[in-house]
């Protein structure tokens, strides 16, 4: 598994798809809906497969944040790879 950055690397990395993102939910941007982002979220967690790069990071607000985890926390539990 991929060690995701930790203290002031993290920090910075996060601060980075922040600005880049626009400050803007991409989850519910796709959907047309314009929602303050809070999170920074592994587009395909580092569990998963997924990298530690930017390109695998966007902005959620709590709520896609929240579905999205709780939908790999399932496939996680049945080992089931997201795809």
């Amino acid at each position: 598994m991929v060690e995701r950055k930790r203290g002031s690397a993290g920090v910075r990395d996060r601060e980075r798809i922040r600005l880049r993102d626009c400050g803007l939910c991409q989850a519910c941007a796709v959907k047309g809906i314009t929602a303050v982002g809070i999170d920074v979220d592994h587009k395909i967690p580092l569990w998963a497969g997924g990298s530690d790069h930017e390109s695998n990071k966007w902005l959620l607000c709590t709520t896609c944040h929240n579905e999205k985890s709780a939908a790999e926390a399932k496939r996680r539990a049945t080992g089931e790879l997201i795809k």
